[in-house]
């Protein structure tokens, strides 16, 4: 047994961990199963002996994951040889273990949406090629594996994908792109016949060794499209927001599920946003575990479109949705963070208002005293114009994690209304929209994205107090949009706090809305000059306006 350095004493054999020895032993079997029948007993004997169980018993078994992909490797690797040479306490150990086995994991490892609980769109199809293999050679034998449990593992991402069928990359993971995934979706096929997979399969190159072995002869010439409508996946948290169809449609997801284990991120009400084509508004993914990035910059909430309290990361949490629907062409959702910081609240309201028009209503409560950073990350340049800018004076970000790495940084006072532009390639130009409920600075720079050369624009909207608005908009196109606010009053007549509830009037060229963020479900009474807008959409806990 040896390590990655070469030291004895664990690890593996073959390699230097039980994870690859166990996929090498997945292999190793399937080949010993197409020549076993030509082999001597003697031989037979000598492999059993000398090399699947002593991989299983000093490498593979002793090593258990509890739910985690892991394991699902593990349990393929096991149960395949348990199959090989017909014992039937691997087979159970891998198939039925009351912690481990296969129907555990899917038992308590997939979400009612059909994802992987950590949250990694690549951890998420890893699982699956560690559940694939014992699932086939399963079936080949007799018993099938492939129930509505593991179905559910192919559905998800299909509902998650952005326009272009691209998973987000949250937490621990990249950007998935499902057509690398038409293989799987080819073995998905042929177990449960579906036009959403034969798409998926159209969509790759049938090149594969799944394709070959497990196949169907014959794609279904059924068509189908993406989905096109918002639609939240409760068990996982993800509301998701869209507009329009095909790659161009406009796409938001906001994450406010549970955290994702090891490989989740402190993000709780961070989103993606993706239009025109591509991804606007992007998370920090994953560098490489052994880059000092990965813990300095990925897993710091800084490096997420969220709130930052007293300059330090989020706890791990899970988050509730609040509100979630659509009205007259408006799309919305609500969402609280839950416990990300001892004693605060941070409920965020999204409103996609058309497909280049976004609004943000960010209300935060806290016992004490706060530092409250809303970043903001985009794809792109700063462009020089916009109001404010010339009252912008250089500004040196604290030597923290994830701010240590914020470059060309600035901070100026909010106005009354500040807009900041942006610049990219094969895209108008995009305009973030400010208005200070109370107090506010912003502050501009540069994040990261693959590496500290790779440059993305962050926004830090930074006030301090006990209570906090933030109210901001993203617009996609040229159009001058202008955002306004006023307090709400209660029913004895009282002026409700902005943090309870509040009206926002939005006007892009000659539309208006009117919004109210209104969380708890309060009574409230508009005053009659605030109703220019028409009858205001209420986003809260009730679903009458």
């Amino acid at each position: 047994l040896h390590n990655n350095q070469g030291r004895p004493g664990s690890g593996a054999r073959v390699a230097s961990q039980s994870l690859t020895e166990a996929g090498w032993l997945t292999q190793m079997a399937q080949g010993a199963d197409l020549v076993w029948t030509t082999l001597t007993p003697e031989q037979q004997t000598n492999l059993i002996q000398n090399l699947f169980r002593p991989a299983l018993d000093q490498v593979v078994i002793p090593r258990p994951s509890g739910i985690h992909n892991i394991q699902c490797h593990r349990n393929s690797a096991i149960g395949s040889v348990g199959l090989l040479i017909g014992d039937l306490q691997l087979i159970h150990l891998a198939v039925n273990d009351s912690k481990l086995g296969f129907h555990q994991q899917l038992a308590k490892g997939v979400s009612a949406d059909g994802l992987w609980f950590e949250g990694s769109s690549g951890y998420h199809f890893y699982t699956i090629s560690g559940l694939w293999p014992l699932a086939q050679a399963s079936f080949n034998c007799g018993v099938d594996l492939f129930g509505p449990a593991f179905r559910q593992m192919f559905d998800g991402p299909l509902k998650l994908a952005m326009p272009n069928l691209v998973l987000p990359n949250f937490n621990d993971s990249g950007y998935v792109d499902l057509s690398n995934q038409a293989d799987l979706y080819e073995l998905a096929l042929a177990h449960w016949p579906s036009p959403e997979y034969a798409r998926m399969v159209a969509s790759g190159k049938r090149q594969g060794l799944i394709p070959l072995l497990y196949g169907v002869e014959r794609l279904p010439t059924a068509k189908t499209t993406p989905p096109t409508a918002s639609r939240n996946l409760p068990d996982s948290g993800y509301a998701i927001l869209q507009q329009g169809a095909g790659s161009d449609a406009t796409w938001l997801c906001l994450k406010y599920g549970p955290h994702g284990g090891g490989h989740g991120h402190p993000d709780k009400n961070s989103f993606v946003l993706y239009a025109h084509g591509r991804v606007v508004a992007p998370d920090s993914g994953t560098h490489a575990y052994g880059s000092p990035l990965h813990k300095g910059w990925d897993k710091t909430t800084l490096a997420h479109n969220t709130l930052v309290a007293d300059q330090s990361s989020q706890a791990q949490a899970t988050g509730k949705l609040i509100g979630f629907g659509s009205s007259n062409g408006v799309e919305y959702c609500m969402a609280d963070a839950g416990p990300i910081y001892q004693g605060l609240s941070f409920i965020r309201s999204v409103v996609l208002l058309n497909a280049d028009l976004v609004l943000f209503i960010d209300q935060v409560s806290s016992d004490k005293e706060r530092l409250l950073d809303l970043a903001y990350h985009q794809e792109g340049n700063w462009l020089a114009t916009g109001n404010g800018s010339p009252s912008a004076s250089p500004w040196s970000p604290p030597d923290l994690p994830g701010y240590q790495y914020l470059t060309e940084t600035s901070i100026q006072d909010c106005e009354p209304l500040a807009e900041l532009k942006l610049a990219a390639s094969e895209r108008k130009p995009a305009s973030l929209i400010v208005t200070p409920v109370q107090p506010l600075q912003l502050v501009k720079g540069y994040g990261i994205l693959k590496t500290t050369k790779d440059l993305t624009p962050i926004l830090i909207q930074r006030t301090s107090g006990r209570e906090a608005v933030f109210v901001w908009a993203v617009s996609l196109d040229e159009t001058k949009v202008s955002l306004s606010t006023q307090l709400l009053q209660g029913a004895s007549g009282q002026d409700l706090r902005a943090s309870e509830a509040l009206l926002v009037t939005a006007k892009a060229g000659p539309k208006q809305w009117a919004v109210v963020a209104n969380p708890k479900g309060l009574p409230f009474v508009i005053r009659q000059s605030a109703t220019a807008g028409g009858t205001p959409l209420v986003i809260g806990p009730s679903t009458k306006n």
